[in-house]
């Protein structure tokens, strides 16, 4: 059987989140967590589509609105899921599922984490400067919505934006609870999208595992040197700066790039036709 068919199974569910199990070759399991935008699909995990290519063991949060993976709920599913999946355990998120990843690391026995744009916290009270979410905030969901160094996997990269608005205060707090930071520069939040290759995904796996914070940042700015999207957003903030000679030539750098990706996606099909 393709690891591609291979259908999860409901392993945990309550209130708040349910868990799918996916059994794959992999030597660790994969814990994803889904974001704000993700909710439960019968049989539909965050990162699947890369979880299936790449054939990992694979354990899926999914929230069932934007609560932030309570604690309470966490603890239970720590129990339920403990005799569930490989030993070795990597956690992956973004956004909330990033925070989730970090927060809840050593409950789920995750020995690496990998977070991407995650904040430190929701809490008006702790993250003053941060609006985004003030919305979700529940203090009776949360009553400790702040990371520590206890909370956190053996070893935890945290991907940001230093020069984002909002991000950038998060990283130092992310920093103190004990994450390594790998910068996405200028990317508000849209770091993730360099991950979005599957085999890119792996590659970064195993930078997490080898605990390589420098080895997975110099494969991000690789991924950015490739990306149209991201000297797009350059070329956006070099316009806001009144730079327009280095705008137009960022934009004229994406368009050559853009090109030279549909070119290849175009000869990829016609040999595969």
């Amino acid at each position: 059987m393709p690891p591609e068919s291979v259908s999860p199974e409901l392993v945990y569910e309550d209130a708040e989140m349910l868990v799918l199990y996916r059994p794959g070759a992999s030597d660790y399991t994969l814990v994803t967590f889904g974001g704000l935008a993700t909710r439960p699909e019968p049989g539909r995990f965050w990162a699947q589509p890369a979880v299936e290519r790449l054939g990992l063991d694979a354990l899926g949060f999914v929230a069932k609105r934007e609560n932030w993976y309570p604690t309470a709920s966490l603890r239970r599913a720590a129990l339920a899921l403990a005799g569930i999946g490989r030993g070795r355990r990597l956690g992956y998120g973004h956004g909330m599922g990033g925070f989730a990843a970090l927060k809840h690391g050593r409950r789920l026995g995750l020995q690496r984490a990998l977070a991407v744009s995650p904040p430190a916290s929701i809490d008006p009270a702790a993250v003053p400067w941060d609006r985004r979410y003030r919305s979700h905030f529940r203090a009776a969901l949360h009553p400790d919505m702040w990371l520590h160094r206890r909370d956190l996997a053996e070893w935890s990269a945290a991907i940001y934006d230093p020069w984002g608005s909002a991000e950038a205060g998060h990283g130092p707090l992310l920093a103190a609870a004990g994450a390594a930071l790998v910068a996405a520069p200028f990317l508000q939040g849209q770091s993730i999208f360099l991950l979005g290759q599957a085999q890119v995904l792996r590659q970064a796996l195993d930078r997490v595992w080898a605990r390589d914070a420098a080895g997975l940042r110099a494969l991000l700015r690789w991924r950015r040197s490739r990306s149209p999207r991201w000297h797009q957003a350059l070329a956006a903030v070099a316009r806001r700066h009144d730079h327009p000679a280095l705008a137009a030539a960022l934009e004229a750098r994406a368009t050559t790039l853009d090109n030279t990706g549909r070119r290849r996606v175009t000869s990829l099909a016609a040999k595969e036709a």
